[in-house]
């Protein structure tokens, strides 16, 4: 357009010629323009897009027409007033479409903005159902019973696993229960609104029945939630049934421990007269002449006495606290010690004891203390159950010797032990018995005893019909019960030992006096002050 104008300016004379060309190449780009306009109007349904179009279209045939309309003085005015009207269609036109440019990305931004909070609330709601799925695997798999419970009527509206094996019903069952029905208060009189029973339940140990009726010792807490839209309480219920049982058991064998203590005193003051009982009656018998039936009755209180003070003397070897520590012993006088210390309960029963003892049996190297106790706990276990059994008891104690081992079998013919719990009597705190009878330990720790001994204890079926218990030792020999042969007596030195060679210190007590000068002994005075 500058090389044409330059022409037409110097070397063209006729406007037209210069006009034409110039306002014809300007009107072309206002049509190519148009044309644009036109295809953006088919990428986006603009009006403004299609009034440009047509604008730059009729501005591109005006300036192609300007110079032939230029050059006709008539129509010079008219030119003005087309271009001016094409110029303000085209001013209007712009304005349309800048308005709905900014309206398309205002669209566009808030869909941009609506799909990022889609977004948001597709991850919002991935979470949610996360958490509560987590919470629902949490609330199921809760050691603890919960409950929720509408906090109008109490009426309750979901509980867990563990809550439904606590009260006995399902969760499809649940909805036609209050939870005050299952609550045991003790007291004057119960709470009446479902508020007073939260403020009482929300901290406090109480018994729950079961719907079989069965009661359970729980411990229970509770808060304030929401259920479903509506107010309501969570409850939590914690079994302290095992505990208060294992609590129990724990007093029991306390006092036990204190009993034991006392009655072990008692034993040993027990000693005394005994002693002095024994000892007159021997003098009696060894110098007073009496007559056959006189001496003989006195024979029958000396061997009571005797039985006595032996009874005595096992009680205290079985309740003192000793070391442990292994001995050579023999089985078989363990058992018959045990048998005598139960004899006024045999008679008491009405039980009979069957012993048969085998006398080759071995001594073995073992804690005699230990043996004797598993011995006199299973024999009061016997005991024990042929009484509830109201019939005459029997119990039957054999000794075997095998080859490298002593066997015990321990029958009676009380009502045994059910099927299904044979396999569960020598754990820790299984009690067979009724509450505050035992403590469940016994057989346990006599499993332990026995395991210590390299031996066994297990259960077996009595041939007398009730239950019977095996126990296994190893014959354990050690070098001092190897038979030594004993040295000849030496006739030079007989008369020698049966002369007295001890002295006896006896302080306070005028009875024994007597006693020791019966024997042969003779006083010496006590100077003062020694």
């Amino acid at each position: 357009m500058l090389a044409w104008s330059y022409i037409g300016a110097y070397h063209l004379h006729e406007p037209l010629q210069i006009y034409v060309p110039i306002f014809g190449l300007i009107g072309v780009a206002s049509m190519i323009a148009a044309c644009g306009f036109f295809l953006y109007r088919r990428q986006r349904p603009y009006i403004g897009a299609s009034s440009l179009g047509f604008g730059f279209l009729f501005w591109g045939c005006y300036l192609v027409s300007y110079p032939f309309l230029l050059a006709s003085e008539e129509l010079t005015a008219t030119a003005f007033f087309l271009s001016t009207v094409v110029q303000l269609f085209i001013a209007v036109s712009m304005i349309i479409l800048v308005l709905e440019q900014l309206r398309f990305l205002n669209q566009r931004r808030s869909h941009q903005e609506i799909c990022r909070q889609q977004k948001q609330k597709e991850l919002l709601q991935t979470k949610m159902i996360s958490t509560e799925e987590r919470y629902r695997n949490l609330f199921e798999q809760a050691s603890e019973a919960i409950v929720i419970a509408a906090a109008s009527d109490l009426r309750i509206l979901e509980l867990n696993q563990a809550a439904e094996y606590l009260l006995g019903i399902s969760r499809a069952e649940a909805p036609q229960h209050s939870l005050s029905a299952f609550c045991r208060i003790e007291g004057p009189a119960a709470p009446q609104t479902s508020r007073e029973w939260f403020e009482l339940l929300r901290h406090r140990t109480l018994s729950l029945v079961r719907k079989d009726g069965s009661l359970v010792m729980s411990e229970s807490s509770g808060a304030s939630t929401d259920f479903a839209g509506q107010p309501a309480y969570q409850f939590f219920f914690r079994e302290v049934t095992e505990r208060s049982r294992l609590e129990q058991q724990l007093r029991h064998a306390d006092r036990l421990s204190s009993l034991g203590q006392m009655l072990s005193g008692v034993a040993h003051e027990l000693n005394n007269p005994l002693a002095v009982i024994k000892g007159y009656l021997e003098l009696v018998l060894m110098h007073h002449e009496l007559p056959d039936k006189t001496r003989v009755d006195l024979q029958k209180v000396a061997q009571e006495s005797n039985r006595a003070a032996k009874l005595v003397q096992n009680f205290l070897a079985y309740a003192r606290e000793r070391v442990p520590h292994r001995e050579m012993f023999d089985l078989n006088a363990s058992i018959q010690r045990v048998t005598e210390l139960r004899k006024f309960d045999f008679d008491r029963l009405k039980v009979e004891a069957r012993l048969t003892l085998d006398p080759l049996l071995s001594r073995t190297h073992a804690d005699p203390d230990q043996i004797q106790q598993v011995l006199v706990i299973l024999v009061s276990n016997a005991l024990q159950a042929m009484a509830e059994a109201n019939r005459p008891g029997i119990l039957k104690i054999s000794t075997q010797q095998t080859t490298q081992s002593i066997r015990v079998l321990i029958e009676d013919n009380g009502p045994g032990v059910p099927k299904h719990l044979e396999g569960k009597i020598f754990e820790p705190f299984y009690a067979t018995k009724k509450a505050g009878k035992g403590t469940g330990l016994a057989l346990s720790l006599h499993h332990t005893i026995l395991c210590e001994h390299q031996g066994t204890i297990c259960f077996q079926k009595s041939s007398l019909g009730g239950a019977g218990f095996v126990l296994e030792l190893p014959v354990v020999k050690v070098a001092e019960d190897i038979p030594t042969p004993a040295p000849k007596p030496d006739d030079s030195h007989a008369e020698a030992e049966l002369l007295p060679s001890a002295k006896i210190l006896v302080l306070d007590d005028a009875q024994r006096h007597d006693l020791l000068r019966g024997c042969g002994c003779a006083r010496t005075h006590r100077p003062p002050g020694i």
